[in-house]
Order: C-alpha cells, then structure tokens, then sequence
C-alpha cells in the first residue's frame, strides 16, 4: 500500500467535513455539496440520484448554470460519458473516475458531451464518484473544473476517495428518511379522507394519529362545540368504558352508542423494545338515521324479517359475514342464509346492491347489480 499523499491538515478537512454533513439541518444533497465547495474547493459541483430503471434523476448542482442542466434532460444525458447508460457495469468498479479511465482527453474534446454542452460552462475537467451501497448504485457525484484551473491532482483523487463511504452512507440513511416521510405523508393524506373516523392508539392508549373526520364525531359525541381536543377527551372520558380484552389481530371489538358505532380492531406489530407491541385502531362510523328510517320502511314492502333487518343495518356499516355473526350471536352460515333470503326477496344479487336497493347508496347505474 503506498504512502498517503494526505497532510494532517488534509485529515482535519475531512473530520471537519463528516462533522458538518453528520449535524447538518437541512437537505441532505445541498449541505453536501456546500461543504465540499467550502472545506475543498472543489466548487463546480452536481449531485443525481437513481431512479428505478437505473437512470440519473432529480439532478442538484452547484455553480452549474440553469440552463446546463435544462440542457441534459432534454439531451445531452445521452452524451454524458459517465452515465450509467453509457458506462455500465465499469461504474460499480471505482469510487472515482477520471474522463482519462474512459479516453484521452484529446478523444474527449472530440465528444458531443464537451463540445455541445461542458464547453458551453467553461468546464473541462470531470471527475464521477457512482454512490453505491451494498452493491446498489443510488446517486452519484460530478466533480467539473475549468481548463485553467488545471487537472485534478492524485492528492484531490485520494481526498475524495477518502470522503466515499461517508457520503454513501449518509446518502443512503438520507434515502430512507426521505422515503419513510413520504410514506408517512400518503398515510395522512389517505387517513385524512377517509368517510369515517379514525384513531391510532398504542397499547398504553395514547393517541398516535387522527383523523378530521375523527374530531368533528368526537366533538359529537361529547355533544360539546368548543373543546380543543376532543379526541383526548372521548379516549379519556369513554373509552375507558370499553373492555381492550383482544388480543387477537384478526378480530374486531365492537361498542355501539346512540348514533355512532365504534369498531376497535388491534394490530399487533414488532418492537424492537419489546418483541411485539399492540395498536389499536378505532373506527368511528357514524349511523344514519334517515336511511335506516328508509329502511324500516322498505322492510313492509320487501318482507323483511326482523332479524333480517338487523343483518342488511350491520351490513350498511360495513361488517362482514364473520362481523355479523359475532355481534348477533349466530353461525356465519345463519348469516349467509339470511342474505341469500335478503337477495331472493330483492331480486339483487350482490351486498352493493341491497343497500343501493334501499336506499344507502345513491346511484342510478344499477343494471350491473340487478339480477338478470
């Protein structure tokens, strides 16, 4: 192994650069490439990442004029000499590569991708750092100067190779975090349109995530308008009347009230802590009592029994069979004889369309669910 060409002052830069990178605030790529310019010098600067086919994506730069960039996605990407569609497997074999690993720089002053496009910045020099972790290419540095300011030099080549497994790692665990945001975003968003309520207790019952439409049946349920939390108010003040006695994922508890029907439904995940760890999800589904009035009316009409009429009103709030049959105290095959009953006396053929039939889904294309 040969001599470092590093001075301890070199070495300060870089603990000082994994310093600034390991506490900065703000977006990962942009802090990144404003310490390499600052501490380095190394100041023409771009940063891609890798989409799912393999591809440069969402290109950042540093002194890389607008127009540069507008440029190489419309084009010249496919002129570039260090993409991954231009180079391969090669990239996954170095931590740097130099245009003179590729070509002469002769040949290269010969190339579209200088001529066209590099030429156009006043850049010449290009040194590519592919980002790989764990065998996966998942971005990649550029590193440009001008002709003037001269080649880089084997100690640049051995600073940069210093500063890889830092910038990959960080890269990667900035992926992570950006990917689990963005999850979490689409959960909020999903959670937050949904047509009933919804809470996220942990096994202690304190509230992880609600929902809007959760407030708005709480402060309902409290029959109260100005309460600033009424989520905490309803986990606190009427939950504790609800028996958390399952411990089973796969079943519901169920606890009605005069207007609202809450469904609590335990979720039992891994704990790094514990081994497992029990959420509680609660479903507050609101009854409608014009439609059951409906109901009740179209029961003369349709013959519906009693006990019928229970069924199609627990089906209305979306339970299935196996629901039904827990909260009624009956076998799920007295359940489906009872709906086979139900569809025979509607002339339906489908649950969608017995509670189209009566009135609980308001749609006028309903050929597709009559019987034919």
């Amino acid at each position: 192994m040969g001599r470092s060409l590093l001075t301890i002052k070199d070495y300060d830069k870089i603990l000082q650069f994994i310093s600034q990178i390991h506490n900065g605030k703000g977006d990962y790529r942009y802090e990144l490439l404003k310490n390499i310019s600052n501490i380095f010098s190394f100041n023409y600067l771009t940063f891609h990442l890798i989409d799912s086919d393999g591809r440069f994506s969402s290109p950042i730069g540093l002194n890389i004029s607008g127009q540069l960039f507008q440029m190489y996605a419309e084009y010249y990407f496919k002129t570039d000499i260090f993409h991954p569609i231009n180079m391969g497997y090669f990239m996954m074999t170095k931590k740097t590569i130099a245009i003179t690993d590729l070509m002469s720089l002769k040949q290269f002053e010969a190339t579209e991708y200088y001529k066209d496009f590099l030429k156009k910045d006043n850049l010449y020099y290009e040194v590519a750092m592919p980002l790989k972790f764990n065998n996966q290419l998942i971005g990649a540095l550029g590193i440009f100067r001008p002709k003037e300011e001269g080649n880089f030099t084997p100690r640049d080549y051995e600073i940069l190779r210093s500063l890889y497994d830092n910038i990959t790692y960080q890269l990667h665990e900035y992926l992570v975090r950006t990917q689990i945001k963005n999850e979490q975003q689409i959960y909020k968003n999903c959670i937050s349109q949904l047509p009933i309520g919804m809470i996220v207790l942990d096994q202690r019952r304190n509230i992880i995530n609600s929902n809007e439409i959760a407030k708005i049946y709480c402060l309902d349920l409290l029959s109260e308008t100005f309460i600033s939390d009424p989520v905490h108010e309803v986990v606190q003040n009427i939950l504790p009347n609800i028996s958390f006695q399952s411990k089973d994922s796969t079943s519901a508890i169920y606890y009605e009230l005069d207007n609202y029907t809450i469904k609590i439904v335990p979720s039992i995940v891994p704990s790094m802590q514990n081994g497992v760890e029990t959420y509680y999800l609660l479903y507050i589904i609101k009854k409608s009592p014009t439609k059951l009035q409906n109901v009740h009316a179209f029961t003369y009409k349709y013959n519906l029994t009693e006990r019928q009429l229970e069924i199609v009103e627990l089906l209305s709030q979306g339970f299935s069979n196996k629901e039904i049959a827990s909260k009624l105290y009956i076998s799920t095959h007295t359940v489906r004889t009872h709906m086979d009953n139900i569809f025979n006396k509607l002339n339906v053929s489908s649950r969608t369309a017995i509670l189209f039939k009566l009135g609980f889904i308001e749609d006028t294309a309903n050929k597709d669910l009559q019987r034919t």
